[in-house]
């Protein structure tokens, strides 16, 4: 747009120019017309590498934050700050960069960079990075590893982070109840993990067992 616009400050410039004219007073408005273009141009592309905002124009909102996500960001009052461990210039950086901008937009004081293992092996180890396609997350002191490039990962991690006492989910066990720890259709396992994502944490309970009652009130 700035360049169309410097353009087109040339031609008017160039255009205004009616009857003879020397070349002196003919590169004179030429060089107005480029240096105020110029300053534009600079000027708009310094302003653009610094702005946050975006603008999603999909029909489906997909390069939106969700109502729930920016929910949980506004009850955060610690800075944010997210290591993506990827290579450069990979379509998984650019995966976790557009994520990432979008929390961004929502959270100011959420600040996020790139680390590549193979080229930063003894900080990642530091970090304790395990492989490629790994998040960090840290919430004032509090942080937690996420290994998938989701919104859901994120936001619940940085829910669970936040809080000084997660949310505790009790499963009753000692009845024949499904179990949390059984793999299989009819277990608990999944019904458990999804749980976690949500910033749940999750435990059997004995009601009948001592220390149960209590537990349950």
């Amino acid at each position: 747009l700035m360049g169309t616009l410097l353009g087109l400050t040339l031609a008017r410039a160039a255009l205004a120019e009616a009857g003879r004219r020397t070349w002196r007073r003919r590169l004179h408005p030429r060089r107005a017309g480029a240096m105020l273009g110029l300053g534009l141009v600079v000027t708009t592309g310094v302003a653009s590498a610094q702005a946050r905002g975006q603008i999603d124009l999909t029909p489906e909102r997909r390069f939106s934050l969700t109502s729930q996500s920016k929910a949980v960001l506004s009850q955060v009052n610690a800075p944010i700050h997210v290591i993506g461990f990827t290579q450069p210039g990979s379509a998984q950086q650019v995966e976790m960069r557009s994520l990432l901008r979008r929390y961004q937009v929502a959270k100011g004081n959420l600040t996020f960079e790139f680390i590549d293992p193979d080229a930063q092996p003894g900080r990642a180890k530091e970090l304790g990075a395990g492989s490629y396609g790994e998040i960090l997350l840290r919430v004032g002191e509090n942080r937690a590893f996420v290994n998938e490039i989701s919104e859901v990962d994120v936001t619940s991690a940085i829910q669970r982070l936040s809080r000084a006492e997660p949310p505790l989910a009790c499963f009753t066990v000692g009845h024949g109840e499904r179990d949390i720890t059984d793999q299989r259709a009819d277990g608990y396992q999944n019904f458990a993990t999804r749980l976690k994502h949500l910033g749940y944490d999750t435990t059997g309970l004995a009601l009948a067992a001592e220390g149960g009652a209590a537990r349950l009130a």
